[in-house]
């Protein structure tokens, strides 16, 4: 009786964050670091079933968003995580004209990051794409030849094996990687970035390899050394924290003298 927004038989997309929209957040728009009990990354950690057939989704009226009859359920489908993930990495990267980008990871994330980057080519005025199976690159990169005439180029690299990272990024030369692999191979990646003096960035912290628990103390630790190397390190945009970072440093840099 509580949702009023949507009722039994409408088809939604679901927010990856589930927010309360009461609290002083999600008043100001920060949802993902809302602060009720069953507010934030809920849905897959705190509550199974994300992926499943049926999921009861807290705060129904704040986090599910009826779908317009135009658009089909394989259009919706990338809407809730893969979609806003991919285009907000491609977005806040800040690469400028005539630079270099590196992407690594072939999934649904970064194909969209990856067509994203192609249709600013005034921007990324060259895309390579990366992935352990070269195939699925490839695959990508034709759709990215049909939709907007841009030629990517594509290879095969184990994100698992810093050596193998380390000569490709050299071989490259970009300007950015962006690490859209699993949040297993965030560290690997970020040793090579530092290895071959690149920027780095990513979409999911850290996540250990036979440990369902992530948190960034692990990618904290490689503050220093990259303020040394004078690189940069955006971690984990596209959700809760990395985007919220991103606002906090530019209101505390402009807009506030104390938060």
């Amino acid at each position: 009786s509580a949702v009023t927004h949507v009722k039994p038989g409408d088809r939604v997309t679901v927010n990856v964050e589930t927010f309360c929209g009461e609290c002083f957040f999600c008043k100001k728009g920060f949802v993902n670091n809302c602060t009720d009990p069953n507010g934030g990354w809920a849905l897959g950690c705190r509550i199974d079933g994300g992926q499943a057939e049926f999921v009861r989704v807290p705060y129904a009226d704040q986090g599910l968003n009826k779908i317009p009859d135009s658009v089909s359920d394989e259009q919706a489908l990338f809407v809730g995580d893969v979609l806003a993930t991919g285009f907000w990495a491609a977005r806040i990267s800040e690469i400028t004209a005539d630079d270099t980008v590196l992407i690594i990871g072939a999934g649904g994330v970064s194909s969209v990051a990856t067509h994203k980057c192609a249709q600013a080519a005034h921007i990324f005025s060259e895309i390579v794409l990366a992935s352990r199976t070269k195939a699925k690159c490839d695959a990508i990169a034709a759709s990215v030849k049909e939709r907007y005439g841009r030629d990517i180029e594509t290879a095969q690299v184990d994100a698992d094996n810093v050596p193998e990272l380390v000569a490709l990024i050299k071989k490259v030369q970009p300007d950015l990687v962006m690490n859209i692999a699993l949040p297993y191979q965030d560290l690997h990646i970020m040793d090579a970035c530092l290895e071959a003096g690149v920027n780095y960035l990513d979409t999911a912290n850290y996540e250990p390899l036979d440990d369902a628990h992530f948190e960034y103390k692990w990618q904290w630790a490689y503050k220093e050394k990259f303020e040394k190397a004078g690189l940069c390190a955006l971690l984990g945009s596209g959700f809760d924290p990395g985007v919220t970072n991103v606002f906090c440093a530019y209101a505390q840099k402009h807009l506030f003298d104390e938060i």
